[in-house]
């Protein structure tokens, strides 16, 4: 077909149908635009009012009003109020009373845990301002016969310097198999056993004393007691003086001094 006929015939029909369209849609500028934003806005607006008119648009929903407008804010004290009606304070625990212990409790505590000899003076101003040293004695006399009651394997002595719980003699073996701490274990040599034994008798006994027995080496067995343990040095009058010690008892067995043997002769186990 030819091209410039079917040209022709397009243009024909174009002019005959719609004569005025080509001259409307034209803009001054030549380019062609369909609708403007203002010819679409006034179109929904005239379509909008058809159908307000005609009842096809709903009514728009009723909404809840704001918090603001339902009731005024609760002020913070109303809130403090409310929240003590729902939760009330919870009254405050009483502090728990304190155990009140016995002063025989006490005393026994202070024997078991010390370790060394308290005079009842000592024990009376632990226990307080209001305890007499005639009390502490009565309260450890009713501890020892409690004691002996129930066959305990332990008691209360009282030695030169004060009280002491310490072992039965009865259970001294056991002691010594357990920890070894029997005189077998000492291991000394006759001279100082016999510088112990004279230390023992004679205490406190001072150097020059000591020295008198005209023995060689009398002050080497000396020096090796102290060493163990046996012996302790002090100074009198500043005079020095030999003492026995509290481990030469629990190694011999013996509560005090006035357990010693009447012999001179120390009986060893």
């Amino acid at each position: 077909m030819n091209d410039e006929h079917v040209n022709d015939d397009f243009e024909d029909d174009t002019d005959g149908e719609n004569p005025d369209t080509s001259d409307e849609l034209s803009s001054d500028d030549g380019s062609a635009e369909i609708f403007s934003e203002d010819a679409i806005e006034q179109a929904y607006l005239q379509a909008l009012r058809a159908s307000e008119e005609a009842g096809l648009v709903p009514d728009l929903p009723v909404l809840p009003p704001m918090v603001d407008e339902l009731q005024e804010p609760m002020p913070e004290a109303a809130y403090e109020t409310e929240a003590a009606e729902e939760h009330p304070a919870e009254e405050p625990e009483e502090d728990a009373p304190k155990t009140a212990f016995k002063p025989q409790q006490i005393i026994e505590s202070l024997l078991f845990v010390g370790g060394e000899k308290l005079p009842a003076r000592k024990i009376a101003s632990l226990l307080g301002q209001h305890c007499s040293e005639e009390s502490v004695r009565n309260w450890i006399e009713e501890i020892s016969e409690r004691y002996r009651d129930q066959q305990r394997p332990y008691e209360i002595v009282l030695g030169e310097e004060g009280y002491q719980m310490v072992l039965r003699s009865a259970y001294q073996t056991q002691r010594h198999l357990l920890f070894g701490l029997g005189p077998k274990e000492i291991k000394l040599s006759q001279d100082a056993l016999e510088v112990l034994a004279l230390v023992a008798y004679e205490q406190p006994i001072s150097q020059e004393s000591i020295q008198e027995l005209d023995r060689s080496g009398v002050m080497a067995a000396v020096r090796q007691l102290v060493r163990r343990g046996l012996v302790t040095f002090e100074r009198e009058d500043k005079v020095p003086v030999y003492r026995t010690t509290d481990r030469f008892l629990q190694l011999f067995g013996l509560r005090d001094l006035t357990d010693l043997p009447r012999s001179r002769d120390l009986s060893l186990k």
